[in-house]
């Protein structure tokens, strides 16, 4: 996909948020492999958003610091797209696109997050929603939309994230 030719009419900042989520999935595909089911998807997204936790409780540590935020929570992003392109079969343009589009919809209503405490609360509660979902055994073939509809939702808060904090 040539990233630069596919969101060329989105604005400047929007399109660097999005593209660093779309950079960490390309790399974390070479480096992992694809996903084999949703249980593991689950498995990375929780990983990595732990990850940013850490650093948000760690906040006043010169290692924790707003870049290294951005870095973690790009991952969470890019994993929630990777669900999107890898078990739930979407063409990786639709999955980017649907994570620009929520993201837009949330910028214009002017939501902004108050702390990266409030993000991590935001972005675990749409995870722990889809968790539920495989939990209890939601046939992604049958009733897809409602994971996939999480999945976009931590990918539009996490480009929020990068772009506004």
């Amino acid at each position: 996909m040539d990233f630069d030719k596919t969101f060329s009419k989105i604005e400047p900042s929007a399109k660097r948020g999005l593209e660093r989520i779309y950079n960490e999935y390309v790399e974390g595909r070479k480096k992992f492999g694809k996903f084999k089911s949703e249980y593991e998807a689950y498995g990375v997204i929780l990983e990595e958003l732990n990850e940013f936790w850490h650093l948000v409780q760690n906040h006043d540590k010169e290692w924790a610091g707003p870049d290294n935020m951005k870095s973690e929570i790009q991952a969470v992003g890019a994993m929630a797209v990777a669900y999107l392109v890898e078990i739930a079969n979407m063409e990786i343009e639709i999955a980017l696109t649907g994570v620009y589009r929520k993201y837009d919809f949330k910028r214009d209503k002017k939501e902004k997050f108050n702390s990266p405490h409030e993000a991590y609360a935001m972005i675990l509660e749409q995870t722990d929603k889809f968790w539920h979902m495989v939990k209890w055994e939601v046939d992604t073939k049958t009733d897809s939309i409602p994971k996939i509809n999480r999945m976009i939702e931590i990918g539009a808060l996490t480009m929020k994230f990068i772009i506004e904090m």
